[in-house]
């Protein structure tokens, strides 16, 4: 039972961060025109969350050789936020509203940097048994994805409340 609320465990991960990437990605490419870019960046996050779920569910990848493997496929997942990025340096009125793409970056940085400290599984591989049952990669990594999660919901929520004031520019 624990082998497979585990692989639910980060594959609940990998829908979290698929929920937090797409309100900016929908709200970012929503002037006329960029519908094949908005879903464009849809199914390029959906493939890539998609893959570190089914991934995380197959039982093969839960030895520890795919552990890097893994969190690979987390890291890349948080680097789509790469379309946020896009999508709101293409509508000047982001910035009039207090959403501003460098903290949606550091929000996909604090993933990452969870990530990375679960592949490298600081600090219990520098002190064994010390972090068995507090302060392991594990538990870090999702701290940094609750970290993560709350600066993306707080950007998100902030492009939901001023959404009618996103006024596409006037394309010759």
């Amino acid at each position: 039972m624990a082998d497979v609320l585990s692989r639910l465990d980060y594959g609940g991960i990998s829908v979290l961060i698929f929920g937090s990437a797409c309100p900016v990605i929908v709200y970012g490419f929503s002037c006329e025109g960029e519908f094949l870019q908005r879903w464009l960046w849809l199914a390029a996050q959906a493939l890539l969350c998609g893959t570190c779920f089914v991934v995380t569910l197959i039982k093969q990848f839960d030895k520890p050789k795919f552990r890097p493997l893994r969190a690979g496929l987390f890291i890349f997942a948080g680097l789509a936020i790469i379309g946020a990025f896009t999508a709101l340096n293409i509508n000047p009125n982001a910035n009039k509203i207090g959403v501003f793409p460098w903290i949606f970056g550091a929000g996909g940085a604090v993933y990452i940097t969870g990530a990375v400290i679960y592949a490298m599984r600081v600090p219990e591989r520098c002190t064994p048994g010390r972090y068995d049952l507090c302060g392991a990669s594990h538990q870090i990594f999702h701290f940094a994805v609750l970290g993560g999660c709350a600066i993306h919901f707080w950007q998100n929520y902030e492009l939901f409340n001023e959404r009618q004031v996103f006024e596409c520019p006037m394309r010759p």
